[in-house]
């Protein structure tokens, strides 16, 4: 068992387990009270085990039974399609960061060229500023 409404009183629900059946206590269950039991089926791939309820429960017309593996099975489908989603995101997103960065070193490139070239200028400059100033001096 591995959940209940009261521990103690149904901590003992389960009276025989063989290879193809569970049996339990006779409890009455009142309105609001539970118990969960888990267990794990080894079975044929195509074969799927069938549960049926054999007994019955005061105010209750059927016994519910939750396939957990059918769950497990719509949550791994949802877990897939979040993380296929989360690969598309961060795959845009890097090739964005890329495309950032390669303009980034572009613009770096043709400002480390425009500055070398205004240097250049910038010392021609200075020196015919200096020539003329001997030649007049």
């Amino acid at each position: 068992m591995i959940n209940s409404s009261d521990e103690n009183y149904f901590k003992n629900v389960i009276s025989k387990i063989s290879d193809n059946q569970i049996i339990l206590n006779k409890k009455i269950i009142d309105e609001n009270e539970y118990f969960q039991i888990k267990f794990y089926v080894l079975h044929d791939r195509n074969i799927n085990p069938t549960l049926v309820p054999n007994g019955k429960i005061s105010g209750q017309k059927k016994i519910n039974i939750i396939d957990q593996g059918k769950i497990d099975d719509k949550n791994r489908e949802e877990e897939k399609s979040v993380q296929q989603l989360i690969g598309i995101l961060s795959s845009t997103l890097i090739f964005i960061l890329s495309l950032l960065t390669l303009s980034l070193y572009k613009n770096n490139n043709i400002r480390l060229k425009t500055n070398k070239i205004l240097h250049e200028k910038n010392k021609t400059l200075l020196r015919e500023i200096n020539e003329l100033k001997k030649s007049k001096g």
